[in-house]
């Protein structure tokens, strides 16, 4: 009997003032049974950096073919199609003749040793932007997962001030390498 994704249901509320957008949130997530709480962390994370009314999780680690989250047009066209962790060159390749722009959020143990061996071939894809979170930073909101979680994110200047409960983070991704 194969294993069913534990599901988490997310109450977001964020201000990007960066990008002037005040909304709210109600997600449903699924933990796939081969995805770990630190990825879920790093697929929220990118939502809230992301966010938009056409941006959705997709089937993920279930789907080889499709992004962690992706935002598809009204008339089906990939705007951004967003990947967390180290993903292989090749599928940045793929993903960035499928799409508009091709966002990616890098994080694990490991990361600068993925960059420093990829970063020639990802630099050669002109729809590519690669954000780095800090590892601890993914750690520290892994910990705060619960079945019912309530959200508060500020993004101001770059940097995400986050609250969920009595605990607050501050995480600021690094630009490895941004487009247009």
């Amino acid at each position: 009997m194969a294993l069913k994704p534990t599901i988490y249901k997310v109450e977001l509320n964020l201000s990007d003032i960066d990008r002037n957008l005040f909304d709210s949130f109600s997600m449903t997530l699924a933990l796939h049974p081969s995805e770990n709480v630190e990825r879920m962390s790093g697929r929220l994370l990118a939502f809230c950096f992301n966010a938009h009314e056409h941006l959705s999780f997709s089937k993920g680690l279930s789907s080889s073919d499709e992004p962690a989250l992706w935002q598809v047009s009204l008339d089906g066209r990939i705007e951004n199609w967003i990947d967390v962790g180290q993903p292989d060159p090749e599928r940045l390749k793929k993903a960035s003749g499928r799409s508009e722009l091709v966002s990616v959020y890098a994080f694990g143990r490991g990361v600068e040793s993925w960059w420093n061996l990829n970063k020639g071939p990802i630099a050669a894809l002109p729809k590519v932007q690669v954000h780095y979170i800090d590892w601890d930073s993914i750690e520290q909101l892994a910990k705060c997962w619960q079945r019912t979680l309530n959200l508060d994110v500020t993004i101001t200047e770059g940097i995400c001030y986050l609250n969920a409960g009595d605990v607050s983070l501050q995480i600021t991704p690094d630009n490895w390498q941004l487009r247009a």
